[in-house]
């Protein structure tokens, strides 16, 4: 503030010299330079205090924000806590969830091992309750062989003992012997065939069906059919007619055809009476050929029909000339049938006779 001193030492100097005018120019000046230098520090002043109150207002700023700052600082702290808690919970969660999970696994495990266990337990008291029902089942099997064996087979073999011991005493003659030979013939035949049909149900039963298939023409084992049971035909004036398909073979083991052939045949004749007709035929039906035994004889009756095939439910009935069956036959037909890959049924009407068909697989080039 050097020139307010100097306008006011100037206009001091002028008025010592009464120089009023020059007095009046400097006052004048050093009242405008105080002025000014009022104003300026009014300005300054007032800038000061907005600067002070701009300041405070910030400082206040920084106090709120540092304060929001402590709060935000406590929040994350918290959060912190929180997060570090919820995941030491997780863990614990996790652990636990393990731990439940490997229990519940091992449970699982040991209920399948007790399942299984279980299973195979209830498979074996079923093997041994199926065997101990096919234990009983052979059985009177072997009982019903046993009197099959001793009346059936012993009577045919009674009746040629007696003829043979009646020859060697010359009590019958060598034509009474041939006429009494005839008439027993048939039964003696009979009595092969039943025992044929024991041997081979034995052995499956025994050693298991032993299959040898080939290819088997069905109109040639006719043939052989009506030449072995030709002297039958002949004691009933039965016509036996071989309308298979020449040259038609089935896949099958030809044993077993013959078998079952045998046993057809011989039980149409048993169930035909005089004059009746004998036919077998031979279709096929989507790879498969149908062979059928179809007679005139009596038939069976409807409710019957589902004993045919059984040993525990078997069906008999006496032929037209008195002939008796063993109930085997159809039974083991079936089997070896079914072995051989097909099936056997039977349709039958009273007092028009029978058709027995089997199914067997087609050979085909």
């Amino acid at each position: 503030m050097a020139f307010l001193s100097a306008y006011k030492t100037m206009a001091y100097s002028f008025e010592q010299k009464h120089d009023m005018v020059q007095s009046l120019v400097y006052q004048k000046k050093y009242t405008q330079a105080l002025d000014s230098v009022s104003a300026a520090n009014k300005r300054k002043s007032t800038e000061l205090i907005q600067s002070y109150f701009e300041l405070n207002s910030r400082l206040n700023a920084i106090a709120a924000v540092e304060e929001k700052a402590g709060q935000y600082r406590e929040k994350i702290h918290l959060q912190k806590v929180i997060i570090i808690t919820l995941l030491i919970s997780l863990l614990v969660v996790i652990l636990a969830l393990s731990v439940t999970y490997y229990l519940y696994k091992q449970k699982r495990v040991l209920n399948n091992r007790m399942r299984k266990q279980h299973k195979a337990l209830l498979i074996q008291k079923e093997l041994i309750e199926d065997q101990s029902a096919n234990l009983a089942n052979i059985n009177n099997l072997k009982d019903k062989l046993l009197a099959v064996i001793g009346h059936d087979l012993r009577t045919p073999l009674a009746n040629l003992n007696s003829i043979l011991r009646l020859y060697n005493t010359r009590v019958l003659s060598d034509d009474e012997v041939q006429d009494l030979m005839k008439e027993i013939e048939p039964v003696v035949q009979g009595a092969e065939l039943t025992l044929s049909n024991l041997l081979e149900w034995a052995g499956s039963q025994i050693k298991g069906v032993n299959l040898e298939a080939s290819a088997v023409d069905i109109y040639l084992i006719g043939n052989e059919i009506g030449r072995i049971f030709s002297y039958l035909f002949q004691q009933k004036n039965i016509r036996f007619e071989n309308m298979a398909l020449p040259g038609m073979c089935v896949q099958a083991d030809e044993r077993h055809v013959k078998v079952v052939l045998s046993n057809l045949v011989s039980n149409a004749i048993k169930f035909t009476g005089n004059y009746g007709i004998i036919s077998l035929l031979s279709t096929v039906d989507e790879g498969m050929v149908v062979i059928s035994v179809n007679d005139t004889g009596n038939g069976i009756p409807a409710e019957k029909l589902g004993k045919l095939f059984s040993l525990n439910t078997k069906y008999t009935a006496t032929g037209t000339s008195g002939e008796k069956g063993t109930g085997i036959g159809l039974f083991l037909c079936k089997e070896l049938i079914e072995f051989n890959g097909g099936r056997l049924w039977v349709n039958s009407e009273l007092n028009r006779g029978s058709t027995f068909s089997f199914s067997l697989p087609l050979v085909t080039d």
